[in-house]
């Protein structure tokens, strides 16, 4: 992709000095060397890029100082104008969506700021974002590769870029030690109670020992944290930015340390539960079968598990379209959280029959005479346990696969067998 940039780039200046420049000219002496188009920041760098003086000039050399602006790939449009007063080199400043914002992954022995500040003294023209093409990537991979070195780590330096919306746009250019392996080690939390403790072990177990990336991690950490603090009722549940620590080596790795402070809040708990009434289940089986009770804790993940519990109730007597919505009313005042499920029930499905046209004859026969699997009863549990019964009886349970087929015009439900292609 970077060759292809730089072939446009090469076409744009043939274009641009065949229309500048006359056939016949092939050396000039210019009083001055201009840039326009370019930040006064960037102007002497660029200047020193070009490597010309003012004096004898051949089109060649000058032709060959425009490719190596070029080359940096933060310029679209490049031309020049030369006469006896001036050699100009007019440039436009590629368009800010290909030049992105660089994140480093796991540089932790520098603040992303002082890092960038280092970067740019030994690259003057990176100002802490870098295009998509040309060679500037190539020596802010060098400059952090001599950093490291300075920190007695021989690294290797790798630019990635990173892909953003659906379009599939390039959000950011990520740099990265790709070589030695960093990876996260302790996750030390402090606000952590007696009672929440045991629970966040597993953000330890979770996330100890994977690579690091300083957003990526910092994000995994608090969001573990969060999930599993809101599971166990404590739904205001804040952490703070983690900080990390040096990388220490270990073996052939460095591992880094990371800290944070947790603010937890209070409990909350089900102070109701509404459920509307929908037959062929009652009230009291509809609470039952959430497994919810006034008084326990207040958790997203209960409340999942409840819609999920609640809505295969009533498919498994037959009612396939059936849907539950569940929401939560939380009170911040009082901690106390009001739970409602509203159910659509739909139709009844019954058995249009069972497909069984794919398997072994042997085992179409058993589905074919099961009087629990004729046409018209009702496509209840008893049905699929039926199934898997029948397969299991044939010892094709697990070469099997069942799908589903749906006639919603007249609410009937077609199973259908296939065989699972096993590798010997």
């Amino acid at each position: 992709m970077q060759a292809f940039f730089r072939a446009l780039s090469a076409l744009a200046l043939v274009l641009c000095l065949f229309c500048t420049l006359p056939l016949s000219a092939q050396t000039y002496t210019p009083k001055q060397i201009r840039i326009e188009g370019a930040g006064d920041a960037d102007t002497a760098n660029l200047l020193r890029i070009a490597a010309l003086k003012p004096g004898t000039l051949s089109k060649q050399e000058i032709e060959a100082a425009l490719q190596r602006i070029a080359d940096t790939g933060m310029f679209t449009d490049l031309s020049y104008t030369v006469n006896s007063d001036a050699l100009v080199f007019k440039l436009t400043a590629a368009a800010a969506s290909q030049s992105q914002p660089v994140h480093y992954a796991n540089f932790t022995w520098w603040q992303p700021a002082e890092l960038e500040q280092l970067v740019e003294a030994r690259v003057p023209l990176f100002h802490g974002t870098m295009p998509l093409s040309g060679n500037l990537p190539d020596q802010v991979e060098a400059a952090l590769t001599d950093l490291l070195r300075e920190k007695g780590v021989d690294a290797k330096v790798t630019a990635m870029q990173t892909a953003g919306g659906p379009d599939g746009s390039i959000a950011a250019n990520t740099l990265l030690i790709s070589s030695p392996q960093i990876v996260l080690g302790e996750i030390h939390l402090q606000g952590v109670s007696p009672a929440l403790a045991p629970k966040l072990v597993e953000v330890q177990r979770a996330l100890s020992g994977q690579d690091l990336d300083l957003y990526e991690t910092s994000k995994a950490i608090r969001d573990n944290i969060a999930d599993l603090s809101q599971d166990a009722g404590y739904l205001d549940i804040a952490t703070d930015p983690p900080a990390f620590t040096v990388p220490r080596k270990d073996g052939n790795r460095f591992v880094v340390d990371a800290s944070t402070t947790v603010r937890e809040g209070e409990i909350y708990r089900v102070a109701q539960i509404d459920i509307q009434a929908a037959a062929p289940l009652s009230h009291a089986e509809q609470e039952k079968t959430t497994e919810i009770k006034v008084g326990d804790p207040a958790s997203p993940m209960a409340l999942r598990i409840g819609k999920g519990l609640l809505q295969r109730a009533y498919t498994d007597q037959g009612f396939l379209d059936a849907v539950v919505k569940p929401s939560a009313n939380k009170n911040s005042a009082a901690h106390t959280v009001a739970y409602s499920f509203a159910i659509t029930v739909g139709e009844v499905y019954h058995l249009a029959g069972v497909d069984s046209s794919a398997l072994p004859a042997s085992q179409q026969s058993a589905f074919a005479h099961d009087p629990k699997l004729k046409a018209g009863v009702l496509a209840d549990r008893e049905v699929q346990q039926e199934i898997f019964r029948t397969l299991k009886d044939q010892q094709a349970l697990k070469t099997t696969r069942i799908a589903e087929q749906r006639d919603r015009a007249h609410h009937t439900v077609t199973f259908i067998l296939t065989s699972i292609i096993t590798k010997p």
